[in-house]
């Protein structure tokens, strides 16, 4: 049977400190957070795509300022490309499928908007094949905010899992989301249980500090009509994180997405 190759899309995000910025692509986050000093990351866009028409938000509010970088102003760039892999690296193998800045783009936003917070939407259709999303067949249905036994007993199946330093668990946990990255990517290090579990060996014998689990602590926020939901701690941060207890760079933390199963149940799948 031929492989299908699905499209290569990606993003490439730029955040300065002073703004706390949400991406949903179809109403599901791929990026939430703020950050203290200049990051720039690159990742795969294809896995948040959906076939035919897609809609990205971007939501911005004011965040702590870095003390450091008082005079630099807030900024805040979303890039997503398809990567020629056949060409070479060096920008010219990058075809724009959707590009935005902040605060450039607040001239676009009618004048009562041009303030924090504030959101923008915009649609695009990317070429190529592109799955299904792994939830597309979940039935919709409530999220309460303060979660279900079903939500929480979900999350804390990782928590418990990291905790005990039980790889097994951790790898189980984690199946559903081995399986969606191997529609994307194929079989790699990265998402075959195996592999994954030599890695999981290696880091859970680090000594590490956890965060106590606090299921009236979580929010939970319906996406897809709640079929996906999306889980974080009261303060907007991750539910589960941990720090290495010697290396303060050294640190663990999940902000899981879920999809329902039948009428109750949940599991992770990014």
């Amino acid at each position: 049977m031929e492989t299908v190759v699905v499209a290569p899309y990606m993003t490439r995000i730029k955040h300065g400190p002073a703004t706390y910025v949400r991406v949903l692509m179809n109403d599901v986050p791929m990026y939430d957070r703020a950050v203290m000093d200049f990051a720039s990351q690159a990742f795969p866009a294809t896995p948040w795509l959906i076939p035919g028409q897609n809609r990205v938000e971007v939501e911005v509010r004011d965040a702590p300022k870095n003390p450091h970088c008082e005079q630099a102003p807030p900024h805040f760039e979303l890039f997503l490309f398809h990567q020629d892999m056949d060409a070479l690296n060096d920008g010219s193998n990058e075809t724009p499928l959707y590009h935005e800045e902040y605060p450039a783009v607040l001239e676009t936003l009618p004048p009562e908007e041009r303030k924090l917070p504030c959101s923008w939407t915009a649609t695009f259709k990317p070429e190529g094949y592109i799955p299904e999303p792994i939830w597309a067949d979940s039935a919709p249905g409530p999220v309460p905010e303060q979660g279900t036994p079903e939500l929480l007993k979900a999350v804390f199946d990782l928590h418990i899992a990291f905790e005990k330093k039980d790889v097994d668990a951790l790898v189980a946990v984690a199946a559903l989301k081995l399986q969606d990255q191997q529609r994307y990517f194929g079989p790699l290090e990265t998402n075959i249980p195996s592999e994954v579990k030599k890695e999981h060996v290696e880091m859970l014998a680090q000594p590490w500090d956890l965060m106590p689990f606090e299921p009236a602590k979580l929010r939970f926020r319906s996406c897809q009509g709640g079929r996906v939901a999306y889980v974080t701690h009261e303060d907007g941060g991750p539910p589960l994180r941990a720090k290495h207890q010697f290396d303060p760079l050294q640190r663990w933390a999940a902000k899981p997405l879920l999809m329902r199963q039948g009428s109750d149940d949940w599991r992770i799948y990014r």
